[in-house]
């Protein structure tokens, strides 16, 4: 016990500091690639960490689309509702790393 008291008095400290986890990665996924106008579909998203465990982070990210004539998306959950013919990518942003998906819409 006098050595925990020691080093607290000089500042030591008794705890490892924890290692810096960052995101390396972010995965989006859904069920399917291709849709109809008027198909709503919830998507998914995975990042991979730094200390390579992996973390979902659907509804903590920021979600949108490239193609707004195509597929909107609700930007805190990941629910997108297909609004037109064409292609579209989309993206989920979290931890300062960006994954997506490219859809089509028939």
């Amino acid at each position: 016990m006098a050595l925990v008291f020691a080093l607290a008095a000089c500042g030591g400290s008794t705890m490892p500091n924890p290692p810096n986890i960052t995101v390396v990665s972010i995965l989006v996924s859904s069920a399917n690639s291709q849709f109809s106008v008027g198909d709503t579909e919830q998507f998914a998203a995975l990042a991979t960490l730094s200390d390579t465990t992996t973390k979902p982070v659907t509804t903590i990210g920021v979600w949108s689309s490239d193609n707004l004539n195509v597929a909107t998306v609700n930007s805190s959950t990941g629910m997108v509702s297909f609004v037109g013919i064409g292609t579209a990518n989309i993206i989920m942003t979290y931890g300062g790393k960006t994954g997506s998906k490219a859809i089509q819409v028939l």
